[in-house]
């Protein structure tokens, strides 16, 4: 028999002539289940949002290095 685990430790049997589909509306509400897809979500907001940051201090930093590159050949 076929079953669907969820992220709140829930194993769900497909009944004979159910669907997975079916399964998976039915457990829908799970409050647990939504709470972990929100933390994961969030995990890759932030992890955007840090490469985001990473990338603009790295450009900061070229500038700022070709600032002084320039200061110092033009003295």
């Amino acid at each position: 028999m076929n079953a669907v685990a969820f992220d709140c430790g829930d194993c769900i049997p497909v009944v004979a002539g159910g669907t997975v589909q079916s399964v998976i509306d039915d457990h829908a509400g799970c409050g647990e289940c939504e709470e972990h897809a929100i933390r994961i979500l969030q995990d890759q907001i932030d992890t955007i949002r840090r490469r985001g940051h990473a990338a603009r201090q790295k450009k900061w930093e070229a500038r700022v290095d070709a600032a002084v590159a320039e200061a110092r050949r033009a003295s």
